[in-house]
């Protein structure tokens, strides 16, 4: 599925005579949001069918389903946990003086459209990654070797995905890794992809789009605030972004006890046993 993506995506593409919205800055690569948007939606698209295939080969197609208002909740919390977790990293260095913030000089209502159009593109470009990695490979591999062998191991495959970026570091990878294991172990605990899917959103928003870092090694344009970083690499994370730095570990850990203490005190908690046939 992931070998035939590059063809896919450039069918759709040239269909609407887009790229896949990336160009060149004097601060290196940066997306541009409705070519980009368009590029992970075909991508989206594609690992669904990929995900109905799988689902249907395996006999658990139903034990995955969610009802819609528990869907939306969960997609709703993991947004904004993502995006505090993100926004957390960065207003400590601001606060310990690595960098600083400066608001984006441009007409207030353009600016939240643009964040909003950016909210969007999150999604999408979240809901591909984790129907790709938390649903078509940790399905296959709780299969082949149980919960823990599917969670280690669709880590490593999200992890390993990412070498090809600018800036990559081993600690990003480490943090890429866990991170991993924490969406995967969301979905096992929730019963669905749907709270995985907005934390990465919300992470991925929280970076970029909203304060103009690096995310992933890569830029947008058009965001809310601009965050000049001023400090060693393992502290602010160098070219890789926030998400590289030693505060990123922290705030995953934070996420992971917000996850649990919500779930639990909601009884909204439901352990994923996935049935074959």
């Amino acid at each position: 599925m992931h070998l035939t993506e590059p063809a896919v995506n450039g069918f759709v593409l040239r269909i609407f005579h887009v790229g896949r919205g990336v160009v060149e800055t004097g601060k290196g690569k940066a997306f541009v949001l409705l070519p980009f948007t368009a590029f992970l939606a075909a991508r989206c698209a594609w690992y669904l069918l990929g995900l109905a295939a799988v689902r249907r080969l395996l006999g658990n197609w139903r034990s995955w389903r969610a009802e819609w208002p528990r869907a939306i909740r969960w997609l709703f919390i993991g947004l904004l946990t993502g995006t505090c977790a993100m926004g957390s990293i960065i207003v400590t260095l601001a606060f310990f003086r690595c960098g600083y913030i400066d608001y984006v000089q441009s007409s207030t209502a353009f600016a939240l459209l643009v964040a909003l159009g950016w909210v969007g593109c999150s999604v999408v470009g979240a809901a591909a990654e984790e129907v790709l990695y938390r649903g078509m490979i940790l399905s296959t591999l709780e299969r082949l070797g149980g919960k823990s062998f599917a969670i280690v191991g669709s880590a490593a495959a999200f992890a390993l995905s990412h070498l090809g970026n600018p800036g990559v570091t081993k600690l990003w990878l480490l943090r890429l890794f866990l991170q991993g294991m924490l969406l995967a172990w969301a979905v096992f605990r929730t019963g669905s992809l749907w709270w995985s899917i907005g934390y990465h959103a919300g992470w991925n928003f929280g970076s970029a789009p909203l304060f103009g870092v690096a995310e992933s090694g890569y830029g947008v344009q058009g965001h809310l605030f601009t965050f000049v970083p001023a400090g060693p690499d393992w502290l602010t994370g160098g070219e890789v972004g926030p998400e590289g730095s030693v505060l990123a570990f922290l705030a995953m850990l934070a996420a992971a006890v917000v996850l649990t203490n919500h779930g639990r005190r909601n009884n909204d908690m439901q352990p994923v046993c996935i049935e074959h046939s």
